[in-house]
């Protein structure tokens, strides 16, 4: 899928360590679409390439962004919940 959005909201960089001992960075950043009822969307970003895009804009610019969705089942044995993420997978400034 792909959508204009504004740059709302960068968030600081995260990073950890997997299970299976791999290192992981990701950044989340928020945006107002733009022309689709003014939706605040939330993208993570995990590619290098697109941590160093994203390094380079700044809240208020304008960008399409190209991105994927995927949900996740959660089970805590009480109640069953889901999670979506939008995963960016191509972030072009305008």
């Amino acid at each position: 899928m792909k959508v204009t959005v504004r740059i709302t909201e960068i968030l600081p960089l995260e990073s950890g360590v997997t299970q299976e001992g791999r290192d992981w960075t990701r950044r989340t950043f928020a945006g107002q679409t733009v022309g689709l009822d003014d939706m605040i969307l939330a993208f993570e970003v995990s590619s290098s390439t697109q941590l160093e895009t994203l390094e380079a804009m700044e809240v208020g610019q304008r960008c399409e962004v190209t991105f994927y969705l995927s949900s996740r089942r959660h089970n805590d044995g009480k109640r069953t919940r889901y999670f979506t993420s939008l995963r960016a997978t191509d972030i072009v400034k305008l």
